[in-house]
């Protein structure tokens, strides 16, 4: 068998159903694994937050390969290089996905981490936060999964992009 990558890689069939709703569809992935991090606890909240994180980071190539006029390539790369968070999240997507970071968005490599909370300050019991370290900051993940989705919401909108209904 032989393997062709790029441009001229002919699709098996042209119509595949993971294309069909476009970056819109992808969008509604983002928001399920959104929500589902909003309505986990322990083990499955880090595994959804993962999730979530590879699924932002790849939607600013989901709105690019779609070919929207209102966005370039050129646009969506200064929108992740403006706002660490995104730039986080796309060094959370990549280190989660391929052990090894070989173009970081940050300075420095990130750490996931475990915050203890005590009980007074965790609503009268003691709790493990979950956090990022990069580049001498510290993020609650949760908080940063928020932030991520906010600034793509408002990436929608500003550019006249409206996710199908």
């Amino acid at each position: 068998m032989v393997r062709r990558k790029g441009p001229s890689l002919s699709p098996e069939f042209p119509h595949s159903i993971h294309k069909r709703g476009g970056w819109s569809e992808q969008w509604d992935r983002l928001s399920r694994w959104y929500q589902r991090v909003h309505e986990s606890r322990g083990v499955d909240r880090e595994e959804f937050l993962y999730a979530f994180f590879q699924n932002c980071a790849s939607f600013r190539d989901w709105i690019h390969a779609n070919r929207s006029p209102n966005v370039t390539k050129v646009t969506l790369e200064e929108l992740v290089r403006s706002n660490t968070e995104l730039s986080v999240c796309q060094d959370i997507s990549n280190g989660s996905k391929h052990f090894a970071l070989n173009d970081p968005k940050m300075p420095r490599e990130f750490a996931r981490a475990r915050e203890y909370v005590p009980a007074p300050l965790a609503g009268g019991v003691s709790a493990w936060s979950f956090v990022i370290l990069s580049d001498g900051h510290k993020y609650d993940v949760v908080d940063l999964a928020d932030t991520c989705y906010r600034l793509w919401q408002t990436f929608l909108r500003d550019h006249n992009l409206v996710p199908r209904a």
